[in-house]
């Protein structure tokens, strides 16, 4: 890995400046009614060059920002989140933990390639 990125498997709560490097593997909306409001989010499962997912959340307030730049099999620079740990009864990943975008969250397209040949499965 890069020196100055982080693993997905090292992701927690605990500290909290991050940087990563990893692939959009997926990325849908989710929208429901909670009472009378509608909820809206952009979620998206990223992958690194270990083979370990983390899923991300982009709260309804950011998503114009990300909803058409952020495109899957991409890989992106990604640093300034926040860590939660996942609650819910539907999770699309087995870590412990999600990311959750905040509005200072930076996302770059990477000029780099990972490196492991599993991590495009």
């Amino acid at each position: 890995m890069y020196s100055d990125f982080s693993l997905v498997n090292e992701i927690n709560p605990d500290k909290e400046t991050w940087r990563v490097k990893v692939k959009v593997t997926r990325r849908w909306m989710v929208l429901y009614k909670d009472g009378n409001k509608n909820k809206c989010f952009l979620e998206m499962v990223f992958i690194d060059e270990q083979g370990d997912k983390i899923q991300a959340t982009v709260p309804r307030y950011l998503i114009r920002r990300y909803e058409n730049i952020v495109k899957e099999g991409s890989i992106y620079d990604l640093s300034n989140f926040g860590v939660e740990k996942q609650e819910g009864q539907f999770f699309a990943t087995k870590h412990q933990y999600k990311i959750t975008f905040h509005s200072n969250t930076e996302m770059r397209r990477s000029s780099h390639l990972l490196t492991r040949l599993y991590f495009f499965r």
